[in-house]
């Protein structure tokens, strides 16, 4: 599983911002002259939004293997299978395009780029021939520790060209070099960008803006409104903004040195699972100090309790995996548990709250912090399918809320039941987004009822796999509640049954073995609980 929830995504210009930018704006008039083979554009206006890039290893291994077997499998499709007359005279290919433009012009872009390195890439130590190489984890904890990046923003300048005459591949090559030019000029944000240092160049960077603040604002203020309220308006904004920088800065980096050394750490435990869990604890980012101090709690806990646990689970784990050689490697893997978990929770805490007090700082000298959310669950596409399938939002949205509860299971069907009407008219027209419900009023004294009645207006999502059937219901924006997790092989047909109550309410109740209540999936109406109650007995049966 990769750390990164979201491997790319446009970064907004504030909280307080309400404009939405496209991430991509190109503007362009054309004029084709096929009989010249030219292509003519007086203007091209190419602006790309600020952007963030998160990278595993693993995962950027996978996607370099699939572009070249996917251009090697190209060219041997197009490839002629005979000589043609312009490399028989080496002359240049009559097709190749040309283009003319007046003025073209490439605004900046700025990527803020985060790497993260995966030991699950890097199994082999230096000591091949023994079956248990110390190397291989002494590898895996400096490459893990040593080679991590976070926030690292790479800024490529703007491009201005005017009477531009030549061909397409000539252009995209000197751009590319171009942007090869200033990539290579910031080679030192690699060095000096490195999580285990506590990337001071991002540190000098955003105190450089609060800096450039603290002396700007007075003066917008005066420009805004002339006279000393303004210019007081002015001055306090940049200090707020100078105070917030250093404070997050500082804070920042040494939350980022922490998280390394409790990589490293939770490296040593050799668990995989725990290894993952660690990770995923660090990518959180807690808007407050409260925040960090629960999520370092959680770290605590995780790590006691992982490195306690793995004394007497590990041992078992490893026997039945690899016999009696695997009992005495658990035992030994459960001991140095009991030594790293812990250490890593404790670590991974103190960067969780060196992290929160930052963020607090943010939270309050400036407009806050921004939320990355997701505007549509990730596309479904199943374990064994050798296409990429077409966008299904019931589908993408099931196996998301799977991959939320850590189900492995390939998605069979599912439905989404008691929708709006807004909503229904959003899925018809091509809109997708998250389902979102207005929130349950907690502070009723009959808490449980006004629940209990909530779901039966709340939607519902059915998922069936080939061992379960899980049920859902919106509690609140992108939260869900478990309603059902039910084996298949505890349901009978003839114990399905749709209906309604006094209120005129459609359901589907489930009966299933040894439970004395049903379960209930509410619907909008009739038709609804009778096309969930077919889809039901289809795939049960």
């Amino acid at each position: 599983e990769n750390c990164f929830e979201v491997v790319s995504h446009r970064v907004k210009g504030g909280a307080g911002n309400a404009v939405v930018k496209e991430l991509l704006n190109p503007q362009y008039y054309a004029e084709n002259h096929l009989s010249q083979n030219n292509l003519v554009l007086p203007v091209v206006d190419f602006l790309l939004q600020e952007f963030e890039l998160n990278l595993e290893e693993n995962l950027y291994y996978e996607l370099l293997t699939f572009i070249e077997e996917f251009s090697k499998n190209i060219k041997e499709m197009v490839q002629p299978s005979y000589t043609t007359y312009e490399e028989m005279y080496n002359l240049p290919p009559t097709d190749s395009q040309i283009v003319t433009i007046g003025l073209l012009k490439l605004q900046s872009v700025v990527v803020k780029f985060s790497f993260e390195m995966s030991p699950g890439v890097r199994k082999k130590g230096l000591l091949l021939d023994l079956p248990f190489d110390p190397t291989a984890i002494l590898i895996s904890i400096f490459g893990s520790t040593l080679g991590s990046i976070e926030d690292m923003k790479l800024v490529f300048e703007s491009i201005l060209m005017q009477n531009v005459h030549t061909s397409t591949a000539s252009l995209s090559s000197s751009l590319l070099r171009r942007y090869k030019t200033d990539l290579l000029i910031q080679w030192y944000k690699v060095v000096f960008g490195l999580q285990i240092i506590g990337n001071p160049v991002g540190a000098l960077e955003n105190m450089a803006d609060g800096v450039k603040s603290f002396f700007l604002e007075p003066t917008k203020g005066m420009v805004e409104d002339p006279g000393v309220f303004g210019f007081s308006r002015g001055v306090a904004k940049g200090s707020r903004a100078l105070l917030e920088s250093t404070i997050s800065s500082a804070f920042g980096a040494a939350g980022m040195v922490t998280g390394s050394l409790s990589k490293g750490a939770a490296l040593l435990s050799m668990d995989d699972e725990f290894i993952q869990q660690n990770k995923q604890s660090q990518k959180a980012k807690p808007k407050h100090i409260g925040e960090g101090l629960l999520s370092g709690a959680k770290s605590v806990g995780m790590g006691v309790f992982g490195g306690i646990s793995g004394v007497f689970l590990d041992p078992i784990k490893g026997a039945k995996k690899e016999g009696f050689g695997g009992f005495f490697k658990g035992t030994a893997k459960g001991l140095l548990g009991v030594v790293a978990k812990p250490t890593a929770g404790v670590i991974n805490a103190t960067s969780q709250t060196l992290k929160s007090v930052g963020n607090t700082a943010t939270l309050v000298l400036s407009e806050g912090i921004e939320a990355t959310e997701k505007v549509r669950p990730p596309r479904y596409v199943p374990t064994h399918s050798r296409i990429l399938p077409s966008f299904d939002f019931n589908y993408s949205l099931g196996a998301y809320l799977l991959q939320k509860k850590k189900i492995k299971d390939d998605l069979v069907g599912f439905m989404l039941t008691n929708q709006s009407d807004d909503q229904t008219t959003m899925r018809a027209k091509g809109t997708y987004s998250f389902p979102r419900v207005v929130p349950m009023d907690k502070k009723s004294p009959q808490k449980k009822k006004r629940e209990i009645k909530d779901r039966r207006f709340a939607m519902h999502a059915v998922m069936i796999t080939d061992k379960k059937l899980l049920v859902e219901h919106c509690v609140k924006g992108n939260t869900w509640k478990t309603v059902a997790d039910i084996k298949l092989d505890r349901i009978k047909s003839d114990a399905i049954i749709a209906g309604s109550t006094k209120d005129k309410r459609w359901g589907v109740q489930i009966s299933q073995a040894h439970k004395p209540h049903p379960t209930a999936i509410w619907c909008s109406g009739k038709e609804e609980a009778e096309s969930l109650k077919q889809t039901l007995k289809l795939h049960i049966n």
